[in-house]
């Protein structure tokens, strides 16, 4: 909700100008560009322009709320301006200091103004009142404003089948809320409106909440409880913004606790299954919870762990090398038994171990940990979709919007049978073909192809992907066409003049534009300015400068500017084809047995993407066990398949082993530990 009042505000700040009537005013004050979180805000032409009046910054307010979402009404007979979106309401009656956010006035020290036609309102006024945040970049000469939706993140109960009347804790974790609301979906009834949380150091925060489970049927039911976040201005009562959690309730059967909890019952592991594992348990050990056994790559892995009275702090530990999450911190209760709260980072994606271990107030950490799998995943991430054969996959435009008489780039994603790739316009000419790729993933392959654009209308376009036996794929596209004037001050085009740049490389750009641009600058969408030219060479009543920039990374995006003599600009949006290295990654490692005597020979089997080429073992000092291995023993899908093999020549309850698996360069390595238990012989 706060994103929406921020966003309102920056509506409402963005007040700026009303068209009062269908003419554009011309100023001569200086032009303010507005970034709003990170991305210029674009004005049309023949609109009023973001200035500066009394120092103070006044904006469009039209274009400024449709770039927020904000829904706009206005009132010619008492001049007052109504913004809604996702139930927050502000009205503002021009040429007064008040605004009201929900029928609630805010008051302030400056009014609304009317100029050259135009009723505007400074950015800050209506910014503050609604929660977003607006700074004035002096270097740059621009407004950025920053606003920040409230959004629940996870949601959990403290056991998910109960019988009827039992009580339950639901746990909410949000950003930037200061406040939820608990509802039964089913019959929307508030159960509960709580402020008071707890802070992470990663700036989250958790709300709990008592229900108590009610089932008046005879037979079980399935209860949905919803989280909505909020903050001074209301809650945000949209399906995106909210977290929720499902709990079974019987009629009067035997509570039964999450299945991601676990007791010190003895149990052999399971390594395949997620969840706590049941070998290598501590005396001292009560239970452990996990909020979660899936989570996205980044998320925060919440443990509750229960111990004795001889415990004074706990440590997680992981599988892939990140620093140790400890607490000593616990609530003890009137037996004796001490809840120990532990948080730590999932930052890197598969199937991962976290080991929990105890320490005593007698001495250190014990020897023995305990084990819980969980499953890591990368929503950005398609490596590990498996494509089929003669499939494209996907089209990107390098930009959506063309000049008639420039260059389209498209870039085509196929699957990885695919030999040839070629465009062809509505009249079944061939445009441009393709038998290199831009870049081959380990599923997929990166196609770029390149044309004129002869119209400008929108355009369909034909792709047609083949394979080595001419068997062939189709897809299509669109481009929206665009006219101009040699008169009008236009960026036309960028070409990326240097090839398979890598992040942090230096790219020189050839930029294309209308004759009466003087100058050109790039800079990032944020507005830091990355490079510039004033020597424009012409050429048939155009210009072309070049520029040189250090690239980001392969997803980020740059404003191109033209200014002519009188400072007037034109400004064009594009990203670059930036060479991503595929880091090398172990997908899975099985071992033929995790105990064993002195000297046996242990199997290991391990899978990874088709970036690695060479897959070794090392010992715990780093000394390489066993045989290096060059080229995989089997494939499968995007998988290679390595088969390796060492002598277990050091005993000990849990002696660890890394497996080591390089790509093309010997500093880019992806590594997975694992242990076995070595008997004396």
């Amino acid at each position: 909700m706060r994103r929406i009042i921020g966003i309102m505000m920056t509506i409402v700040m963005t007040l700026g100008c009303i068209a009062i009537s269908g003419q554009a005013a011309v100023y001569a004050a200086e032009i303010i560009p507005v970034y709003l979180n990170g991305e210029q805000i674009v004005y049309d032409s023949n609109d009023a322009q973001p200035q500066i009046f009394s120092s103070r910054t006044y904006v469009p307010i039209r274009k400024t709320a449709e770039s927020l979402g904000l829904t706009i009404d206005w009132n010619s007979k008492t001049e007052t301006l109504t913004f809604t979106r996702d139930g927050v309401t502000i009205a503002h009656t021009m040429r007064s200091d008040i605004v009201y956010v929900n029928g609630e006035p805010v008051k302030f020290d400056t009014k609304s103004i009317n100029k050259n036609n135009r009723t505007l309102m400074p950015v800050r006024m209506l910014a503050e009142s609604i929660g977003a945040d607006v700074e004035w970049d002096d270097t740059n000469r621009c407004v950025n404003i920053t606003t920040t939706t409230p959004e629940v993140m996870s949601v959990t109960s403290s056991s998910t089948v109960v019988s009827s009347g039992s009580d339950i804790t639901i746990t909410a974790v949000a950003n930037s809320a200061s406040k939820v609301k608990f509802v039964d979906s089913e019959t929307s009834e508030v159960l509960a409106e709580v402020s008071e949380y707890t802070e992470g150091s990663d700036g989250s925060r958790t709300f709990t909440c008592d229900i108590s489970a009610e089932n008046s049927s005879n037979d079980s039911i399935i209860k949905t409880y919803y989280v909505y976040p909020g903050n001074d201005s209301g809650y945000i009562e949209s399906l995106d913004k909210c977290g929720k959690v499902s709990v079974m309730i019987s009629s009067g059967a035997t509570t039964t606790e999450s299945t991601t909890e676990t007791t010190t019952e003895d149990e052999d592991d399971d390594e395949d299954s997620l969840g706590v594992q049941g070998s290598y348990k501590s005396d001292h050990m009560v239970s452990i919870k996990i909020n979660e056994t899936n989570f996205d790559i980044d998320d925060y892995a919440e443990l509750t762990i229960r111990t004795d009275d001889e415990v004074n702090r706990v440590k997680v530990t992981n599988s892939f090398g990140d620093k140790n999450a400890v607490s000593s911190n616990y609530d003890e209760d009137d037996d004796g038994e001490r809840e120990f709260e532990v948080r730590t980072r999932l930052t890197k994606k598969g199937t991962i171990k976290l080991y929990v271990c105890l320490s005593t107030e007698d001495g250190g950490y014990e020897d023995v940990e305990q084990t819980i799998i969980v499953k890591v995943t990368d929503p950005d991430d398609d490596s590990d979709t498996d494509y089929g054969d003669l499939e494209i996959i996907d089209i990107e435009l390098a930009d959506e919007d063309v000049y008639e008489g420039e260059d389209v780039k498209a870039y085509v994603y196929t699957s990885t049978d695919i030999v040839e790739v070629t465009v062809y316009n509505d009249d079944d000419e061939r445009l441009d073909s393709s038998a290199f790729t831009t870049q081959k993933y380990s599923n997929k392959y990166k196609w770029t192809l390149e044309f004129e654009m002869d119209s400008d209308d929108t355009e369909k376009f034909r792709v047609v992907a083949y394979d080595e036996d001419d068997n062939e794929t189709e897809d299509t596209f669109k481009v929206d066409g665009q006219s101009y004037s040699e008169s009008d001050l236009v960026v036309l085009s960028i070409n990326q003049k240097t090839k398979n740049v890598e992040e942090d490389d230096d790219c020189k750009l050839e930029i294309k534009t209308t004759k009466s641009a003087e100058k050109v600058v790039v800079k990032t969408k944020g507005g830091t300015e990355l490079g510039s030219s004033t020597s424009g060479s012409s050429s048939s009543g155009l210009k072309k400068f070049s520029v040189t920039i250090q690239v980001g990374d392969a997803d980020d995006e740059y404003v191109a500017y033209a200014y002519d003599e009188d400072d007037n600009s034109d400004s064009k949006k594009f990203t670059l084809d930036v060479y991503e290295v595929e880091d090398p990654e172990i997908t899975g490692v099985d071992v033929s047995d995790t105990t064993v005597d002195e000297g046996d020979e242990v199997e290991v089997t391990v899978y990874t993407n088709k970036v690695v080429e060479r897959v070794w073992i090392e010992d715990s000092n780093g000394d390489r066990v066993g045989k290096r291995v060059s080229s995989p023993d089997d494939e499968d899908g995007d998988e290679y398949i390595w088969e390796l093999s060492f002598n277990a020549d050091d005993t000990g309850s849990r002696v660890s082993y890394n497996v080591i698996a390089e790509g093309e360069d010997d500093d880019n390595y992806d590594e997975y530990d694992f242990t076995l238990r070595v008997n004396e012989d």
